[in-house]
């Protein structure tokens, strides 16, 4: 018994063997594209990650870029502002002075200089829009967002407001997100566009725990229903906000007096009804 066992073991052993000398060119092949294919995607790894680290490095250069070009323009503005005030005088008497004295020599050069600045922010400006379009991720967000700050500033709401959705669409998992579609909501609400303001708040509050101003973009909901005339939605979005809220806010304080205002509305339109 024990002889046959010895037999079968060395006849296995043996069917090993030869298995790998015949198939050993197969086997090395083999072993030998799975050890690339690994040392590949480490390489391919390393390489997505050093270009992630430079594109947000890239995009904060980019950010002190603008805001240097903005600390140029406050800087021109409150210098001429505060050479001409006068401790012992009303303020607004010194403004007045100031626009009085300031000689045409003067006006132009600082309206050169200004005009100066405006050209090196449109550079700028397309330089982040041309870096957005081509990056994705964080990075991407990033640019989105400083290109949706730019305009906002501006007041150029109609550029403003699908910029700062590209941002929040770019990094749906990161914090940019809700502040993003939360600024798309403002955007949208200064053209007039309250669904699609609606649409942007309600998206903002999918990270609703992180987000801190949720409770606002709550109530700008429940408001913005109001205005088209959606009692029952705003009464929802009201009641959703007193119902989620962590500790009273002024935002609370508001949805509680719109609900009572609403119920008040109610009942006035009730008895309307019973008196016709």
């Amino acid at each position: 018994m024990q002889k046959e066992k010895k037999e079968n073991k060395k006849s296995v052993g043996e069917g090993i063997t030869e298995f790998l000398q015949k198939n050993r060119k197969f086997i090395l092949v083999t072993t030998a594209i799975l050890v690339i294919a690994f040392i590949g995607s480490i390489v391919s790894f390393y390489i997505i990650d050093v270009q992630r680290k430079k594109a947000i490095l890239t995009v904060e250069e980019l950010g002190i870029r603008y805001e240097a070009i903005q600390e140029k323009k406050l800087q021109d503005i409150s210098q001429d502002i505060f050479n001409f005030i006068d401790d012992d005088e009303d303020v607004a008497e010194d403004i007045e002075e100031l626009n009085e004295d300031l000689s045409e020599e003067e006006n132009d050069s600082k309206e050169a200089e200004i005009a100066e600045l405006n050209k090196e922010l449109d550079e700028l400006l397309l330089e982040i829009e041309d870096f957005a379009k081509n990056n994705s991720g964080f990075a991407g967000s990033m640019a989105w967002w400083l290109i949706g700050r730019i305009y906002t500033e501006k007041e150029e709401w109609e550029k403003a407001e699908p910029a700062w959705a590209s941002s929040a669409d770019a990094a749906k998992e990161t914090y940019l997100a809700p502040l993003a579609y939360f600024n798309a909501g403002i955007a949208a609400e200064q053209q007039g566009k309250t669904e699609q303001a609606i649409e942007y708040y309600t998206s903002s509050l999918s990270m609703r725990e992180s987000f801190p101003d949720a409770q606002r973009a709550q109530f700008a909901i429940g408001r913005l229903y109001e205005s088209l005339g959606d009692m029952e939605a705003a009464n929802r979005a009201y009641t959703e906000l007193i119902l989620n809220k962590k500790y009273d806010t002024p935002w609370v304080n508001l949805a509680h007096s719109r609900l009572i205002m609403l119920e008040i509305a109610e009942q006035e339109s009730y008895i309307l009804d019973i008196d016709e």
